[in-house]
C-alpha cells in the first residue's frame, strides 16, 4: 500500500499536512497559525480565544439551514516522544510517516494521531463541498495531552452549537453518547457537601475532615480516597478496587461493590461497611465501634483492639 491509497484520501491529505507543523503540547503556535490562515483561505468565520483555541465556522449547505448547529472538536496538540537513537527537534521538525503493511506509521517517533486524525477530519469537512451538512463549527483546543488546558479556557458565548461530537477516541467505527474520564476531589475540612452521583474511570479523593458529605459514585477503575477524621459521610461506591484510609473517621456509612476492597479504620468511631466484593482487607485496629456486612468470597481483618466489631452479618468470613 501507498500513501495515496489511504482512505478516506481527503483525511489523510489533511493529516499528512498537519504532520508537517510542529504541534507540542504547550506550544502550538504554529499550529494556531495553520489553522487560522486554513479557515480565511477558504472564507470561513474564523476566530482564536485568550486560551489560544480556535473555532472555524461553516455554513449549512442549501436545504440544510434549518439543521441543528454541531460542533465537531478536537485538540492539536500532541505527545511528543521518540526512540533512544532517533535524532528530532520536535519544536521544529515534521513527523515522517511510513506505510507499514495496512498501518501509517511515525520513523522512530510517536504519529500525532491523537489528535491529529481528528483535526484532519475537521478540516477535510471545512474544506468539502459535496458533502452535505447543517451548520458546522469546527473547534480546535490547545494543550490535552498535559492538562486539558484549552477544554478549561473556553468560556461561555465561543461557540453557538449545542451538540458537541468529540472526535478523540480509540474505537473506529463507535460513537460514545457520553464518556468519563478522571476524578480527584479535595474535601478537607468541608460540610455539608452533596455531590448526587457520579460516573467516571477513577476516583481519588481527599475527604479528611469533612462532614455531612455525601457521594455516589460509579467508577470503572479504582478508588483511593482518605477520609481520615471525617464525620457523618455517606458513600455509595462501585469500582473494581478500593483503597480507603479512614483513620479516626466517626459516624460514616460506607458501602462498596466491586473487586477488592483494602479498608483501614484504626481509631475509627461508629463506621459502617458494607461489601459485596471478591475480597475485603480491613484494618481496624482500635475502631470503637465498626460493622461489617454483606458479602465477600475472601476477608482479611484485623480487629485488634477493637472496643466493639461486629461482622456477624459478613457472608463467608
Amino acid at each position: 500500500m501507498k500513501k495515496t491509497e489511504l482512505t478516506p484520501q481527503r483525511v489523510f491529505d489533511q493529516f499528512a499536512k498537519i504532520n508537517t507543523i510542529p504541534r507540542p503540547s504547550k506550544h502550538e503556535e504554529k499550529m494556531i497559525a495553520y489553522l487560522t490562515s486554513f479557515g480565511k483561505d477558504h472564507g470561513l468565520p474564523t476566530k482564536v480565544d485568550a486560551t489560544g483555541n480556535v473555532l472555524i465556522s461553516k455554513p449549512a449547505t442549501p436545504g440544510y439551514e434549518n439543521r441543528a448547529t454541531v460542533v465537531l472538536q478536537s485538540h492539536m496538540d500532541m505527545v511528543c516522544d521518540k526512540l533512544v537513537d532517533r535524532e528530532i527537534d520536535f519544536m521544529n521538525d515534521p513527523i515522517e510517516t511510513c506505510i507499514d503493511g495496512e498501518w501509517l506509521k511515525a520513523k522512530g517517533t510517536t504519529l500525532g494521531a491523537d489528535d491529529g486524525i481528528g483535526v484532519a477530519i475537521e478540516l477535510a469537512i471545512l474544506a468539502s463541498d459535496d458533502i452535505c451538512h447543517g451548520p458546522i463549527e469546527c473547534l480546535f483546543t490547545v494543550d490535552e495531552e498535559t492538562g486539558l488546558t484549552g477544554a478549561f479556557g473556553l468560556e461561555a458565548g465561543f461557540m453557538s452549537g449545542d451538540m458537541l461530537i468529540n472526535l478523540d477516541s480509540e474505537d473506529e467505527g463507535q460513537i460514545f453518547v457520553s464518556c468519563a474520564g478522571g476524578l480527584r476531589l479535595d474535601c478537607s475540612g468541608a460540610s455539608k457537601l452533596n455531590f448526587g452521583k457520579v460516573r467516571c474511570e477513577s476516583l481519588r479523593g481527599v475527604l479528611s475532615g469533612a462532614s455531612n458529605l455525601t457521594l455516589a459514585a460509579n467508577v470503572d477503575g479504582s478508588i483511593d480516597l482518605d477520609n481520615s477524621g471525617a464525620c457523618k459521610q455517606y458513600l455509595q461506591l462501585v469500582g473494581k478496587t478500593l483503597k480507603m484510609e479512614s483513620s479516626g473517621a466517626t459516624n460514616s456509612e460506607i458501602s462498596f461493590k466491586g473487586g477488592s476492597a483494602d479498608v483501614s479504620c484504626s481509631g475509627a468511631g461508629k463506621v459502617q461497611l458494607d461489601v459485596d466484593c471478591k475480597e475485603l482487607k480491613a484494618s481496624n485496629s482500635g475502631a470503637s465501634k465498626f460493622t461489617i456486612s454483606g458479602t465477600a468470597d475472601k476477608t482479611d481483618i484485623d480487629a485488634s483492639g477493637v472496643a466493639k466489631i461486629d461482622t456477624k452479618q459478613l457472608n463467608k468470613l
